[in-house]
């Protein structure tokens, strides 16, 4: 469960209307040891579906689907067609990509996930995040799990402040 504006969110159905077609999001974890976590975290992936032929036989209008060349397999260098999918991701129950984070939740630390902002593309939710590690001195400070920030890392700063 995710917490945003003070209100939970569960589901895709629980984000307010006006983010609803948002790439993704930036989110603050923070546990009961009172460390935190800021990170992002996209609400859907982009995957491509390929077409066999048989079903490309049935398709009623191939102008629908994407084709491409192959570029490897048995069918190196023929057309092939696909069909562009939007999945939803493991938003819901993701804990961050944080390694010690995770292990800290794993032995019982109790946490609350804090979505801060809804982001509309990949290109700002990136300049985001780090703007919001950044912001916060996060990777200044040992409160928080980050250890890097875009090509900003942790151990070239600490101890040249």
């Amino acid at each position: 469960m995710w917490i945003f504006e003070g209100k939970k969110i569960m589901s895709l159905e629980d984000i307010p209307k006006e983010f609803r077609d948002s790439y993704g999001f930036i989110y603050n974890i923070t546990t009961a040891e009172g460390k935190e976590y800021l990170g992002k975290k996209n609400l859907f992936y982009k995957n491509n579906r390929i077409i066999g032929k048989r079903e490309l036989e049935k398709h009623p209008d191939k102008r629908t689907l994407r084709r491409r060349k192959s570029k490897a397999g048995k069918k190196k260098g023929e057309w092939i067609y696909y069909e562009e999918r939007n999945k939803e991701s493991d938003w819901i129950e993701y804990t961050g990509s944080n390694s010690t984070l995770n292990k800290d939740i794993k032995r019982g630390v109790g946490y609350t996930k804090y979505i801060l902002k809804f982001v509309k593309d990949k290109g700002m939710m990136n300049y985001e995040e780090t703007k919001a590690i950044l912001c916060t001195n996060a990777l200044e400070e040992e409160k928080f799990y980050n250890d890097h920030a875009g090509n900003f890392y942790k151990k070239n700063i600490i101890g040249r402040t």
